[in-house]
């Protein structure tokens, strides 16, 4: 970088660190203090200003708030939501009789049956995976039941 404008660069830095600390900007006004409220909110005041004396009293446009948690509004209470089920049918498999179907949750695909040999098959009444129960496999449909709220839900087999 050339060796002046290193100096105008540190002569404006200067220059603007001395105007951001020794700034005497009378633009800037102070909150009005009680005494300029109650001479604005005066007779006289409102007699030299015709929509003040129309006006009425003087009110606070700007009230402190009270933001306690005592004073926050009741909230309207909702009607419990039921988890969206987690499984979605897979596969519905017939051997010798048995019917085996196959549910899937993310990644892990579960079997479940009522009346089979298929080795790892979960049967109604076995915990699943995010709190379920199997409940019941009917021939159009699989019961749910979702133990943290004890919501019931139901999976269609589409056939």
């Amino acid at each position: 970088m050339n060796r002046a404008l290193k100096w105008v660069a540190v002569i404006s830095l200067a220059t603007s660190a001395t105007a951001l600390l020794y700034d005497d900007d009378s633009t800037v006004r102070e909150q009005p203090t009680q005494r300029a409220r109650a001479q604005a909110s005066s007779p006289a005041a409102r007699a030299r200003h015709p929509r003040l004396a129309a006006s009425g009293p003087a009110r606070n446009l700007f009230p402190a708030q009270d933001w306690s948690a005592s004073h926050q509004m009741p909230t309207r209470a909702t009607a419990p939501t039921v988890a969206p089920l987690p499984f979605t049918l897979t596969g519905v498999w017939q051997d010798n009789g048995a019917r085996v179907i196959f549910v899937q949750d993310g990644q892990l695909v579960l079997a479940l049956c009522t009346e089979c040999e298929t080795p790892g098959a979960l049967r109604p009444g076995a915990l699943l995976t995010g709190g379920y129960r199997l409940d019941a496999i009917e021939s159009d449909q699989i019961e749910f039941t979702h133990l943290p709220d004890q919501q019931r839900q139901r999976l269609r087999i589409e056939q």
